[in-house]
């Protein structure tokens, strides 16, 4: 394969793909392909993008969502500075992506639209709504509730408020309302951060979801993430990330060191581990598994 990212003049920006795989016993329909082009202004944005990937098309060093689907992409925006009391800046948006596969039939599809507000203070609102249509192929699990394969449509409200991120304590909330494959789904979000030395930050993030589907139960989930961040040097770094889910009864524990040792030079050392915390005494907590990662970096150019 090949890529490229291209710089123009006047705020244009230029992304490129092209690959193709080599499988045993397929011949044809196996090629990807992807174009997006940016433009940046100070008061407008501009972005179009197209993305083709054939049925044949295999990732084995990658990861892709789906095969045998073309992705439209637009994008538009508007950011004026009004002269108004205590606003620094407005934002409004307007974003479209449209998927189909190459027979022509409609897979997915949302339209989005925008609003957000941002304070001399650093803090900011946004508000927003997007129209989505999904088409499945297969029916999924939402707790003890099945939904069936078919087309879905369904319209969500958005908004959010945060606080100046530059503050030694910050956070915002968040929440999300709208259908939901034939149902309804409401989300709940809230996090406060600490930065409790210049060197140690906080990081506190919570989720609730709601979801009731037709004929079935009502689904509700919560996650609660914690996250530490301590740099220990300008090139070195300790992180650990803990998660609890406990509708899967699940808590899994990441642990990161990153090290700089020379410029564009990284080692990286990470270790994961997770339990199963439903299970009746004398069982649980057990350990679902563990992992050890180490990758290393080497710059040639100096």
């Amino acid at each position: 394969g090949i890529d490229g990212v291209f710089t123009l003049p006047n705020n244009v920006r230029v992304v490129s793909l092209l690959a193709k795989t080599f499988s045993p016993g397929i011949e044809g329909h196996d090629m990807a392909g992807a174009l997006s082009v940016d433009w940046t202004g100070d008061l407008f944005r501009a972005n179009g993008s197209y993305t083709d990937i054939q049925e044949d098309f295999n990732a084995e060093m990658g990861f892709i969502r789906r095969v045998d689907i073309r992705t439209t992409g637009l994008g538009a925006g508007w950011t004026p500075r009004p002269d108004w009391p205590g606003v620094r800046q407005l934002s409004m948006s307007a974003n479209f992506e449209h998927i189909d596969n190459h027979q022509g039939t409609l897979q997915s599809r949302e339209r989005e639209l925008s609003f957000s507000l941002q304070r001399d203070d650093e803090t900011a609102v946004r508000l927003g709504v997007s129209d989505e249509y999904d088409l499945l192929t297969s029916p999924f699990k939402v707790g003890l509730n099945t939904v069936a394969p078919g087309g879905y449509s369904f319209t969500t409200f958005s908004t959010n408020f945060g606080t100046d991120e530059t503050r030694r304590v910050y956070g915002g909330v968040d929440m999300d309302f709208g259908g939901y494959y034939g149902g309804n789904k409401r989300t709940l979000g809230a996090n406060l951060n600490f930065l409790a030395l210049e060197t140690l930050l906080f990081e506190n993030d919570y989720t609730r979801n709601r979801i009731t589907l037709p004929n079935g139960p009502t689904y509700v989930t919560n996650t609660l993430n914690t996250r530490v961040t301590y740099s220990v040097s300008p090139t070195l770094f300790l992180k650990a990330f803990v998660q609890y889910n406990d509708d899967r009864r699940l808590t899994n524990l990441n642990l990161l060191l990153w090290s700089v040792y020379r410029p564009g030079s990284d080692l990286y050392i990470v270790y994961n581990q997770g339990w199963e915390t439903g299970l009746p005494e004398p069982y649980g907590p057990r350990v679902r598994g563990r992992s050890l990662a180490i990758k290393f970096t080497y710059w040639l150019s100096q």
